[in-house]
């Protein structure tokens, strides 16, 4: 009989696969082979490595070829390997059967009893383990055509037996290929337990396809070997091997996260308790919006809590079409009185903890309704035809008990954490990044610091941050004249940060700290160029994010969970204050803050345009005005109040006196320069020194007339009368009734103290 074709070359150690129609597979013993069969057993259990004898060889060729040519393939010695088929003969002693007929459990058998005798580390020499490996190599060719050896792997080193079928040089070759791959996607492997790792996966990739080709792996290869291996690490390296693969071609795209497998689908949800008529709406609704996924996801779920609410009070109701302007206002007011837990499944209930049958917030009773007006608005839009009975946004809309209870609230930090965090987020180092045992680190520091810089200066919402596209940066390179003030800012002082679609508009342009384009710089350099392009949620558009690594988009969570409870811990100060937990928005609402309270701030128009509002409104809830500024501004203007524009006529007269006069409004002008302390500033009118209104505009032309303002501290009685009522007013002018007039200026003498304050210059312009 002629050994088996063999389809690859032998010398080049390539795992090769035989053709098993050249051998006779028949599965029963012939009496001559049960005899022959016998005789081995007998003379092994005398002496156990004897030869096989060529009388025996001879009534046994049937059972022992296919044995010997594997054996020889592989480059191993027919003697070494007696313990193996002393093994493999006693079997089929014992069956009665060729091993080609044997079943997964009877080779799981073996190999089970096999390997108990050969433990790992047994006599802390490899080469005793040797027949474990020669029997898994068996059992890899002549068993059934499925991975029940795989699960052995774990008893033997897979390395070692991928190298016995394949080969040293095919291993190397197809490791480098495919390091070189993730290498362009970020990863590298920074421990020598990480490579390992690798090498160890990507050699059960190639056994489990029964080739070191990485051209013959697919992706229904790989899916199945990751429901089997353990632990989730080696999982989440046949991830990365996908996405190798992906990038060089040889699979269509890479395997879908496992988190990402763990999402429930929409079709599986819980609907226990909702009329089957009104999912169907539910799931007609969700097919045509144009909402995001996660939102729409959000709104079913709060569609069939109005089910289950509908099943209750109002069974007979299970299409929209039968909803009318009075049901709508029954549930706004159920939706008023409703607690946490109502109408929810008890998987939902279970997470709630403690919170079940309190009320619900205020902000979740709008939620609620919103989902309403926007499920009927889009309802009564085609495709959907339900007939219009009635408005959505009037019959669904939020009562103003909740609405009050609601309002925005951005958050600001105190200016001293934040100048914390600040510092914190400018000085990190790799030394004070999260590391596994062996000292790795997840994402480079360089990535960090950029992700911390655009954090702590560019005012963003979370999903802007993490949407930022590569190149987003854009420097000034010349010098430019600001035609406001005609300042001079210099070539590259000044940074734009390009903003991505948003919720509120279009991508545009904003002016960030310098330090936001030198980190983002940083990490561009370092940022691994071969990462594919991802679709934007927002656009759909193919994005190559900044923020990207191992060919994956930074999680949003990232912000909050990991990188801001970093920069507090830095910073050393607490990842809670007396407002909340320090989130990502609340960096927003402190920056717009500082921006709008700063000496010469922005004003809310540019806050808008900065903060990328669309609305003033909005932006007015951004910028509060700090405690101290208050302070100052109601100093100021509570001083402002006791001024008085005083005229002086600069050109002196005779007597080398100068000519002052005070503006009484549309009275005209009081010629007593001591007017800040006149005892009849009350009564101006009767005053002789009253200066008329038309003579007033004289004075007032004069080209030697300049404008002063002078404070004036008002009496008790007077501050009573300005401040109070028109009764106080005409008591103040009484009391000035029966005072004898001025006759004669009277002026202070130098160095004197009166009522009032001498002229102070506050600001001057030409009359």
């Amino acid at each position: 009989m002629s050994r088996p074709r063999l389809q690859e070359s032998l010398q080049q150690r390539r795992l090769w696969a035989m053709d098993l129609t050249g051998y006779d597979r028949a599965p029963c013993l012939t009496d001559r082979e049960q005899e022959g069969l016998g005789r081995l057993l007998v003379q092994w259990t005398d002496r156990p490595r004897s030869p096989i004898s060529p009388e025996l060889e001879c009534s046994l060729v049937r059972l022992l070829q296919p044995l010997y040519d594997i054996f020889d393939a592989l480059g191993l010695l027919r003697r070494s390997c007696l313990m193996t088929i002393a093994a493999l003969c006693r079997r089929m002693g014992e069956f009665r059967t060729m091993y080609w007929a044997w079943s997964e459990q009877q080779w799981t058998d073996l190999l089970t009893d096999v390997l108990q005798h050969y433990p790992r580390g047994y006599a802390s020499a490899n080469a005793n383990r040797q027949p474990c490996y020669q029997l898994l190599t068996l059992a890899y060719f002549l068993g059934p055509p499925t991975d029940f050896w795989f699960p052995f792997l774990t008893q033997v080193s897979p390395l070692a037996f991928a190298r016995l079928l394949f080969g040293e040089d095919e291993l190397e070759t197809a490791l480098n290929a495919l390091t070189s791959a993730l290498l362009t996607w970020g990863y590298r492997a920074e421990t020598p337990g990480a490579h390992t790792l690798l090498r160890t996966v990507l050699v059960e990739v190639f056994l489990s396809c029964r080739s070191a080709s990485l051209e013959q792996v697919t992706s229904a290869h790989l899916e199945a070997l990751r429901e089997q291996l353990e632990p989730p690490a080696k999982r989440a390296v046949v991830e990365r091997i996908s996405k190798a693969l992906a990038h060089l071609g040889i699979i269509d795209a890479p395997l879908p996260a496992a988190q990402e497998q763990r999402k429930l689908l929409p079709e599986h949800r819980n609907t226990d308790g909702v009329d089957p008529e009104w999912v169907r709406w539910c799931w007609q609704w969700y097919r045509f919006s144009d909402l995001t996924p996660k939102v729409k996801w959000r709104y079913v779920g709060k569609l069939f809590q109005t089910g289950r609410w509908l099943k209750q009070e109002h069974p007979e109701v299970n299409t929209p079409h039968q909803w009318t302007s009075h049901l709508a206002a029954e549930y706004v007011a159920a939706v008023g009185q409703m607690n946490v837990g109502d109408f929810g499944i008890p998987e939902y209930c279970a997470t709630l903890k403690g919170r079940v049958g309190t009320p619900l917030s205020a902000r979740t009773r709008e939620q609620q309704l919103s989902v309403m007006r926007a499920f009927f608005r889009d309802l009564q839009e085609e495709p959907h035809t339900v007939p219009r009975r009635f408005d959505p946004q009037r019959v669904f809309r939020t009562p103003r008990s909740i609405r009050n209870q609601i309002g925005p609230d951005p958050r600001d930090l105190d200016p001293l954490l934040w100048a914390k965090l600040v510092h914190a987020a400018l000085t990190l180092t790799e030394k004070d990044l999260p590391q596994t045992k062996a000292g790795a680190v997840y994402y480079p520091v360089t990535f960090v610091r950029a992700l911390a810089a655009v954090w702590v200066y560019s005012g963003l919402r979370s999903d802007e941050i993490i949407r930022l596209r590569l190149g987003c940066i854009r420097w000034q390179r010349e010098t430019v004249t600001v035609p406001e003030t005609g300042e001079l800012l210099p070539r590259e002082a000044t940074c734009f940060l390009t903003v991505p679609t948003n919720k509120t508009g279009t991508t545009f342009q904003k002016p960030v700290n310098p330090i936001v384009g030198q980190r983002i710089a940083e990490w561009e350099r370092e940022r691994a160029s071969g990462q594919p392009a991802r679709g934007d949620r927002k656009t759909g558009t193919q994005t190559a994010y900044l923020f990207a690594h191992r060919g994956k988009s930074v999680g949003r969570e990232y912000l909050n969970a990991r990188l801001i409870p970093l920069l507090c811990e830095r910073a050393g100060i607490p990842r809670v204050d007396e407002r909340g937990a320090i989130t990502s928005h609340r960096a927003r609402a402190t920056l717009a803050t500082l921006l709008y309270n700063a000496p010469e701030g922005l004003s809310i128009l540019e806050l808008m345009q900065w903060l990328g509002h669309k609305d003033p409104g909005t932006t007015q809830h951004y910028a509060r005005v700090k405690p101290t500024k208050l302070a100052a501004a109601y100093t100021q203007a509570e001083r402002n109040s006791r001024l008085i524009e005083a005229l002086v006529d600069t050109q002196a007269e005779a007597n080398g006196q100068v000519n002052i006069y005070y503006v009484l409004g549309e009275h005209g002008l009081c010629g007593n320069p001591d007017w800040s302390s006149c005892l009849y500033r009350m009564a101006c009118i009767k005053c002789p020194f009253v200066v008329p209104k038309e003579q007033a505009q004289l004075i007032e032309a004069r080209t030697t007339i300049k404008r002063f303002m002078e404070v004036v501290e008002l009496t008790t009685e007077e501050l009573a009368a300005v401040q109070d009522d028109y009764h106080k007013l005409e008591a103040a002018v009484e009391r000035t009734q029966h005072t004898v007039p001025p006759t004669t200026l009277r002026r202070r003498a130098k160095g004197a103290v009166s009522r009032g304050i001498p002229l102070t210059v506050f600001n001057t312009s030409s009359g």
